[in-house]
């Protein structure tokens, strides 16, 4: 074994830079989280001083803005700030795979048969399967997949009901934080356009006053939102369509397989009210307030026993078996009132 000079072994100093990069990597993740931090405090300021004071001379004006100006903002920052900051629930115990069963050491065959046995046993509400027909299971985690996990690369885990992995908040967008990221798209557009509709005459300021200040910080402003604005309101139009038809974007790009329904992407839906509830609670107060209210646990979800239909005479099964599963009767069958 060849030493360095000064006695130490050039493995553990080629080590501690692989490990001293893994560490700057983690910290790189949340570089979008401090941009967009920064672009709230900085747009915060400039609107407020460069705009509503230095534009607006009559008082009413000003409190007139600000007070519609101010709740959208912090909606949309505290919106944000809980997509990024939301940690995702593991998979439950009940999912993990016992320590005897030797997956790798096993053909395709005997492992499936195996997974199958294991989800009889103990009644878990698994129906979707691989693209091949066999059980969902996760050798990174050691974890039968429930309905709708996916596991994430960049998280390193197997994360409920994945929609996708989105770098702007370094977090999985999934379960636990949908409704954030929801009301994130909704606000953020909201805030973007209200800016731009409340700044639009300074433009005309612009080209005759060389001196007002803070000139060029309030086009960019301006021209940063009217472009930002429409980027959201398209993401939000998408994710509209996908939360009305209870569908995630891994699964508008890969139909989920079912084990008795074949390939069906919308096997999840319950009909346009139904979902809106599971995903912003059954108090319809709280939908408009990043206030965390979703329905279920993440691992077991109502299927109609008819694809496709939704009607009130219609039976709804709330995962098969013995299994917990924490939905309401309310979503079962939901007053006329909700």
């Amino acid at each position: 074994m060849d030493i360095e000079d000064n006695g130490r072994d050039p493995r553990d100093r080629s080590f501690n830079s692989v490990k001293c990069l893994c560490k700057c990597l983690r910290l790189a993740r949340f570089l979008p989280f401090v941009l967009i931090s920064t672009l709230f405090v900085w747009g915060l300021y400039v609107y407020l001083y460069f705009i509503i004071y230095s534009y607006y001379e009559e008082l009413w004006i000003q409190i007139l803005l600000v007070t519609f100006f101010l709740p959208i903002y912090f909606l949309s920052l505290i919106s944000y700030v809980k997509c990024v900051f939301t940690h995702h629930r593991p998979i439950s115990s009940e999912y993990s795979l016992p320590e005897s069963m030797q997956i790798d050491m096993m053909t395709e065959d005997e492992r499936n048969q195996n997974l199958e046995s294991l989800i009889q046993s103990r009644n878990l509400p698994i129906f979707t399967r691989a693209f091949n027909g066999c059980v969902r299971f996760c050798p990174k985690c050691h974890v039968l997949k429930p309905d709708r996990a996916h596991h994430c690369s960049t998280c390193g885990k197997c994360i409920c009901k994945m929609d996708h992995h989105c770098h702007w908040i370094s977090n999985c967008v999934a379960f636990d934080n949908y409704k954030f990221f929801l009301l994130f798209l909704f606000y953020t557009s909201i805030l973007c356009l209200y800016v731009v509709a409340s700044s639009a005459t300074l433009f005309i300021k612009f080209w005759k006053d060389e001196s007002y200040p803070g000139k060029f910080q309030v086009f960019f402003l301006v021209l940063f939102c009217f472009i930002f604005s429409f980027s959201i309101m398209i993401l939000l139009s998408y994710h509209a369509y996908l939360v009305c038809k209870n569908v995630t974007t891994l699964e508008s790009y890969q139909t989920p397989k079912f084990k008795h329904y074949e390939y069906d992407c919308y096997r999840f839906n319950l009909g346009c009210k139904r979902n809106l509830i599971s995903v912003f609670g059954d108090k319809q107060s709280y939908w408009f307030f990043p206030i965390y209210n979703s329905l279920g646990d993440g691992h077991c979800y109502q299927l109609p026993l008819i694809p496709g239909s939704y009607d009130k005479s219609n039976s709804l099964t709330v995962c098969d078996g013995s299994y917990s599963c924490p939905y309401p009767p309310s979503l079962l069958y939901p007053s006329d009132n909700i």
